[in-house]
């Protein structure tokens, strides 16, 4: 991951046009959301960022080069997801809050279209069903 995001905000760097806003699908636990990470039911899923660390590590660089590129991004860290209909619940937070529980695909891809045609200041938001 930290290699796919390196090179797409180097090509869109390199571009010089305007972006609108990168966006970026992670996962609770990720970076500054350990805490929430910690925080999640389910009998293994608090286990998840030891027992996947590597890939945990490899999104936390993507993210942190996200942060630093300068361009307009959303930062969706998403609880367990689900392949099941949308229940039309979702709910964002931030990194300090107490996390949501798990959420469907479609209520996430249905948050990041939202987020991106009604622009806000938020960046890095974990969301899930409230």
């Amino acid at each position: 991951m930290k290699a796919t995001v390196g090179h797409v905000v180097g090509v869109l760097q390199a571009a010089r046009k305007t972006v609108g806003k990168v966006v970026l699908v992670s996962r609770v636990g990720v970076g500054d959301s350990g805490l929430q990470g910690r925080q999640v039911s389910g009998p293994l899923t608090a286990l998840l960022p030891g027992i996947m660390r590597p890939m945990y590590e490899d999104l936390g660089h993507a993210e942190g080069i996200l942060r630093v590129s300068r361009l307009p991004y959303l930062l969706v860290r998403t609880t367990r997801m689900t392949g099941g209909p949308a229940n039309n619940r979702i709910t964002a937070v931030d990194a300090r809050s107490p996390v949501p529980s798990r959420c469907t695909r479609v209520d996430v891809a249905r948050f990041i279209v939202r987020m991106i045609e009604n622009p806000t200041q938020a960046r890095e938001i974990t969301v899930g069903t409230a």
